[in-house]
Parts: structure tokens; C-alpha cells; sequence
């Protein structure tokens, strides 16, 4: 074998071995707040930093997740659209749901759904657990 042709061989193993051992993309961290946050940012920091900023709605966090991430909602009281009747499969295929984890930044007694007699705090029926 030539040297240009062992060459060769050696970049197409070397990029080969890139595609095969990229996996899968890390899990992200994402968030809310209600008060500071604006649902056109990516959700990808909690207070906006120039570039990244939280969700406002606890739906557009959670749409913005995917699975393995964690959406994590500040503390406050959350009413209206966007913050009742949370769909873990909100905008995908029939069947399909998000495997996120959706916790408070405080604790339940500081992040309060308030579905304001309308509706439900979640709607699960897709198979979540």
C-alpha cells in the first residue's frame, strides 16, 4: 500500500470514529420565570446574560426541552395561558412525550400553578411517568 493511500485510510477511520463515538447531545438545564423571562429567548440561563435567558411560560419551557433536561420553574405564582393544562407532548407525534424532569427553583410552597378555576395545572395523556 502507497503511503497517500494509508493515509487515507487513517483520516476515514479517524472520521468514522467521530461519528460513531459523538452520542447522544448532553442533557441541558432550562428556565423559567414568570416576571423577568420572555418565551422568544432559548430558556438556556436564568436571568437573560446577553445571549440566553428564561422561558416566561411553563409551556414554553417545557417545549423547549428535550429529553434528559431539566426545566426549572423560579418561584412565583403562574396563571393564565401557558401555565395551566401543561402538555409533556405538546407539539409532537402522536404518542410521543418529553422524558424531563420540571421541578420548582424553591420548592412547591414559592412556585405556585394558580389555574384560576379554569383548566388543569397538567394534562397527562400520552404515557408520562
Amino acid at each position: 500500500m502507497s503511503g497517500k493511500s494509508i493515509l487515507t485510510l487513517l483520516v476515514m477511520a479517524s472520521i468514522l470514529g467521530l461519528v460513531l463515538f459523538a452520542g447522544p447531545t448532553p442533557a441541558a438545564d432550562l428556565y423559567v420565570n414568570g416576571t423577568t423571562g420572555n418565551n422568544s429567548w432559548d430558556g438556556r440561563a436564568p436571568a437573560w446574560d446577553g445571549t440566553h435567558g428564561p422561558k416566561e411560560t411553563i409551556q414554553a419551557g417545557i417545549d423547549a426541552a428535550s429529553n434528559g433536561d431539566t426545566v426549572t420553574v423560579a418561584d412565583g405564582i403562574y396563571t393564565g395561558a401557558g401555565n395551566r393544562d401543561l402538555d409533556f407532548s405538546n407539539g409532537l407525534p402522536a404518542g410521543q412525550t418529553r422524558a424531563i424532569t420540571l421541578k420548582s427553583e424553591s420548592g412547591a410552597d414559592n412556585t405556585i400553578i394558580d389555574c384560576e378555576n379554569s383548566g388543569r395545572g397538567f394534562y397527562f395523556h400520552s404515557g408520562e411517568t
